[in-house]
């Protein structure tokens, strides 16, 4: 009896650590599924929070969509009483005829798809616009829309029959009178030249004037432009805007009975077609008689002479790729040529520059920036022909060990290398031949053979 109460006793026992252990591990799996549930309930608390986010921005969205309809339909409804606006206004054009005196008059004659004006017997025709024409293209002459602004009025990109345009709308205490505006654009409309933009309308309500618009740049964008806004320009190109810039400027300076200037040349208003030719904006503002007017161009001699003084300008700036305003432009210039050293300020982008073709644009436009009188018909024809210069290889040989130019006065030092003679007799002046050359002496040696070679290979022809 004995034995059987302690084998009772020990299963009771057993048994009783067994119901501990499976005690111990449901506690355990309840204690996981309590913090697996307060885990669950903060993601879920979360994420309807989110879902809160989300679900006010989804109607403040929806709310923005609807204002933006309700803003549309009143934007296209606005367009629509334009064009019926536009379309009376044209109906009445034909009532109107414009005179401009001293022989000059505007007849208005209808053309197809096209109200347009012709002067006299002149074969040019231009648009006439009207005061919603130049609003409606330029956004009611919006802040966006402006290109630059300019001493008689502001630029405006637009378009006008699908026509990319530039509006010059003119300050109105820049004209005196109807009359004189009136005979601008009869000036203008005659003053045709392939690299002087076109006038393609006129809104006499508004004083502007529309031209033509190249979508291919100025020349300060591709010269200072931000990055990848424009391709920079090779020198070929640079050679021959100059050459056109030339005969633009040739041109109005040539005009009769009264000399036109262009009063402000520079880089933005120097703009570029798809093929890169120049085309030149902001002009016909000034004629010789109107600079009377602006102390600064108080004649028309100093009026031209400012146009040569502003092509110098732009001529250094191609060469050298400096920013405008760039103090002692003309002065580092002149110091680079006249010590050989013109190929170390030559703008690089430019790609490897003709010494020929360099230094005479260098030349011409120091001449330019001095009291040079005019252009020439002989200056353009020389500079027309810069670009066609073909950038030989050139021997290494023919180059200065220290200039890294073709030498015109080879020297051969103790060393047994030649040199440019004034490079080298600068060296020997300061110093450098001994310390950092180590010539034993400083004698030189001219070398006529080699000198004969340059001479000959620099008067083979390269065109």
């Amino acid at each position: 009896q004995v034995k059987a109460s302690e084998s009772s006793k020990k299963r009771e026992m057993k048994i009783r650590e067994e119901l501990e252990g499976l005690f111990v591990a449901t506690r355990k799996q309840h204690e996981d599924l309590a913090r697996s549930k307060e885990k669950a309930t903060a993601v879920l608390d979360s994420s309807m929070r989110r879902l809160d986010i989300l679900d006010a921005r989804a109607k403040n969205m929806s709310l923005r969509m609807d204002e933006a309809v309700a803003e549309l339909e009143v934007i296209q409804s606005s367009i629509n009483i334009l064009k019926q606006e536009r379309t009376k206004a044209h109906k009445n054009e034909d009532r109107h005829t414009n005179h401009v005196k001293e022989g000059c008059t505007y007849s208005h004659s209808k053309l197809p798809n096209c109200s347009s004006i012709a002067l006299g017997d002149d074969p040019y025709t231009f648009r006439q616009l009207t005061l919603l024409d130049v609003q409606a293209a330029t956004c009611k002459f919006s802040e966006s829309f402006k290109l630059r602004p300019r001493r008689h009025g502001c630029i405006y990109k637009g378009k006008i029959m699908n026509r990319s345009v530039m509006i010059h709308r003119l300050h109105s205490d820049s004209i005196k009178s109807s009359m004189q505006f009136q005979r601008k654009v009869y000036i203008l409309n005659k003053v045709r030249h392939p690299h002087l933009v076109t006038l393609v309308g006129v809104c006499p309500e508004a004083l502007c004037l529309a031209y033509e618009y190249p979508k291919n740049g100025s020349l300060h964008d591709h010269l200072f432009g931000e990055l990848n806004s424009a391709p920079p320009l090779p020198w070929k190109i640079r050679a021959r805007i100059v050459a056109e810039i030339s005969s633009a400027l040739l041109f109005l300076h040539s005009c009769k009975p009264q000399m036109m200037v262009h009063g402000g040349l520079n880089l933005e208003n120097i703009l570029l077609d798809s093929d890169s030719h120049c085309k030149i904006a902001d002009f016909g503002t000034l004629t010789a008689e109107d600079s009377k007017d602006h102390p600064a161009l108080d004649s028309g001699l100093l009026a031209h002479k400012s146009d040569i003084n502003s092509f110098s300008t732009v001529i250094l700036q191609l060469l050298t790729g400096k920013q405008p305003g760039s103090p002692g432009l003309a002065s580092e210039v002149r110091r680079a040529l006249s010590c050989g050293k013109l190929s170390s300020i030559l703008d690089p982008t430019a790609g490897e520059w003709p010494m020929e073709a360099a230094r005479r644009l260098a030349e011409f436009g120091l001449e330019c920036s001095g009291d040079r009188p005019e252009l020439t018909p002989d200056t353009v024809r020389e500079l027309e022909q810069l670009h066609l210069i073909r950038g030989r290889p050139v021997p290494s040989f023919f180059l200065c060990p220290i200039l890294k130019e073709i030498m015109d006065d080879p020297q051969v030092a103790v060393d047994g290398v030649t040199y440019e003679g004034r490079a080298i007799r600068e060296w020997i002046e300061d110093g450098r031949a001994v310390a950092d050359l180590k010539l034993k002496h400083l004698g030189l040696t001219p070398n006529h053979a080699l000198r004969f070679a340059i001479q000959d290979w620099l008067s083979q022809p390269q065109w």
